[in-house]
């Protein structure tokens, strides 16, 4: 459990201060004379403090509280009350804790502070999911959630959807995770960004023994703590990282992990990671042999979760909730009862206002009866037009569609060129339903011909000159056996050209193609290419090397006025391990960053070296999330080809 981090909403709505503004705010609290600003000051530090040092948080929100109830100030008490509470529970003091959140709910009560009462709904999840009520859990983080969105607390609304997804893995529920992780991101995209998913994303992958991905997750997220200094965050991830270590079997690199943590652990009573870590180390001696001291550790595992039961008294928390659910209804029963008795009070003077109402539709109605006869026959006429509209959309679409299956029916499935290049990837995302660019593949012998095309335009124009383009390469290798890169592409071109009467100048069909296409013979270590406008990327050993194609295009107006050109085929010897990326412009030619340009060929470059650093295993989802952080909310403007593969 203690491996996924739980939010808590704190008075500041941060989680926590550099070090230079909390010494700051000792020091005016030093000098600080009047009550009302010691008070301010007091619940400030403890917002502060409270998930790196939250012995000294209690101690300010301690004294806050002392002088809120002398000078009556009921806002400040239920600030106090809710950090004490905040301390109870990831010290795993949870009766302790719900009576203080209690507190502090009938405090905010008292001066009608909806913003406080969001906090106790989601604090009171929190403890439920900390007591594996997971039901009891996600009802509450719910109506909290709901809250924060009427109040506009957009940070306690992610905290709220963050711990859902916290319970749902909590639950074995990974599809449901999964599900809130991307509406946290949807979430975070319209109102800001408040929750890091690192930590649930390295959960959820460790949960499924994706272990590299989940230390990569892992790693990163405490990498950004560091600049956050949160040291719940810091335990949580490193933990998590401590039951990484422990599946791969590397026993003393988890009890490294637990032993940069547990002194933290101990000095500021965080009882439930303590659970955890004896269990954790249980099992590391135990897989080490060492069996005096796992039986050591599960006793003192035995020893503090009894300690714990007893502080934690499961049914004095169930009742404080129920009293608490008990006070909310009747609380809105007395709040209807008060509208009754206001609606019976009023009742005659709504009768005579009833018969001016009636007087006044009546002589509206009939102006507005006139206007309507006059405007039915309109409408009437407009709703049909509007029908045929839709209905002709619907069969657009539904074409469309259909070509599409058609379409990805001429491109070979990516397991199959897997079986010529087991490390290989293929990244396709076209703009429009469907595309302007494709790839094509070939078996010739103990070679095989690869190929990546962008066609002219895109969306439906695009596609028409796919399906072209894909015929000619069928017609060139396969029935005239023309296998030379420059030779094919020359041969592509001229039947372009007839095909599309290109010849004429007058003719409207100008179209044409950019190709890479590359003859890859691994007995000889060879690749033979030629290309028309798209280069090609080699990779190896930290060295990434553009091999530039030819400056035409194939078939066109450009082209056509170049007849006599033929393209060229260069020949590149390779070794083992080099990797090969064949592209079309989509990827380079689209607009994002924070300057709002154009990707470039250099920062892909950078993109293709740290692939190959990574090997191809996650290059897709690499590709593609480097993608959507670039474009952030651009459109895309051109469809997306890009293979990879590792020679």
């Amino acid at each position: 459990m203690f491996a996924t981090l739980l939010y808590l909403n704190t008075l500041g709505g941060t989680r926590a201060l550099p070090e230079p503004q909390i010494d700051q705010l000792r020091q005016e609290l030093e000098t600080a004379s009047v009550d009302s600003v010691v008070i301010r000051l007091e619940l400030q530090l403890s917002d502060s403090l409270l998930f790196h040092e939250p012995e000294q948080a209690i101690m300010h929100a301690q004294r806050a509280l002392q002088l809120a109830e002398k000078h009556q100030d009921t806002l400040s008490c239920a600030e106090a009350f809710n950090n004490i509470g905040i301390v109870n529970t990831i010290q795993g003091k949870y009766l302790t804790g719900t009576e203080n959140f209690q507190e502090a709910l009938n405090h905010y009560e008292a001066v009608g502070n909806l913003d406080g009462a969001s906090k106790i709904l989601n604090t009171l999840g929190v403890i439920y999911q900390e007591l594996n009520n997971t039901d009891q859990s996600i009802k509450h983080h719910l109506e909290g959630y709901n809250l924060d969105l009427e109040i506009q607390d957009y940070q306690g609304a992610a905290f709220n959807l963050y711990n859902i997804t916290v319970a749902y893995l909590e639950m074995g529920a990974l599809d449901s995770a999964f599900a809130y992780v991307q509406n946290i991101k949807d979430f975070q995209q319209l109102h800001g960004d408040y929750v890091s998913l690192d930590p649930i994303l390295g959960s959820i992958h460790l949960e499924q023994n994706h272990l590299d991905s989940a230390e990569f997750y892992l790693q990163k997220a405490l990498e950004d703590n560091i600049e956050v200094n949160d040291e719940t965050i810091r335990i949580s991830v490193t933990y998590s990282l401590a039951e990484l270590a422990f599946k791969k079997k590397q026993f003393f690199r988890s009890l490294q992990y637990i032993k940069n943590i547990e002194p933290s652990i101990q000095e500021n009573q965080f009882n439930e990671e303590q659970l955890n870590v004896h269990e954790l180390k249980s099992k590391i001696f135990h897989e080490m042999g060492e069996l005096e001291q796992a039986l050591s550790e599960k006793e003192r595992f035995i020893s503090l979760k009894d300690s714990l039961n007893n502080i934690n008294n499961v049914g004095r928390i169930n009742e404080l909730n129920a009293k608490y659910e008990s006070e909310k209804r009747e609380k809105e029963h007395a709040e209807t009862e008060a509208l009754l008795a206001e609606h019976k009070t009023n009742e005659r003077f709504q009768k005579k206002l009833f018969l001016v109402i009636i007087a006044t539709v009546f002589l509206v109605a009939l102006i507005l009866l006139i206007s309507f006869l006059k405007k039915k026959k309109t409408n009437f006429i407009l709703n049909q037009q509007n029908s045929e509209i839709l209905e002709q959309r619907r069969k657009i679409i539904s074409s469309i569609n259909y070509a599409k299956k058609i379409q990805n029916s001429i491109l070979i499935p990516e397991n199959q060129i897997r079986r010529f290049l087991p490390e290989s990837f293929v990244y396709f995302k076209p703009k429009d339903i469907v595309s302007g660019d494709f790839y094509w593949f070939s078996q010739i012998g103990d070679k095989f011909i690869i190929a990546t095309i962008d066609c002219t335009g895109h969306g439906v124009p695009g596609a028409f000159m796919s399906l072209i383009a894909n015929a000619k390469l069928n017609k060139v290798v396969n029935e005239k056996r023309i296998y030379d890169p420059g030779l094919i592409l020359s041969e592509v071109h001229h039947e372009i050209f007839a095909a599309l009467h290109q010849k004429d100048k007058s003719s409207a069909a100008q179209d044409g193609m950019d190709m890479s296409l590359c003859v890859i013979d691994q007995k000889a270590k060879q690749i033979h290419f030629a290309g028309a406008q798209n280069s090609i990327f080699l990779v190896h050993e930290e060295n990434a090397r553009e091999i530039k194609a030819d400056s035409y295009s194939i078939g066109g107006s450009y082209y056509s006025q170049s007849a006599s050109a033929n393209f060229n085929t260069k020949t590149i010897r390779y070794d083992n391990g080099t990797y090969l990326y064949m592209y079309t412009d989509g990827y380079l030619d689209q607009f994002g960053g924070a300057e709002n340009k154009k990707l470039n060929k250099t920062r892909f470059r950078d993109i293709l070296l740290d692939l190959s650093r990574k090997g191809l295993q996650q290059a897709k989802l690499g590709v593609d999330q480097y993608f959507h952080s670039w474009k952030g909310n651009n459109k895309q403007i051109d469809d997306i080809l890009i293979i990879g593969a590792k020679l």
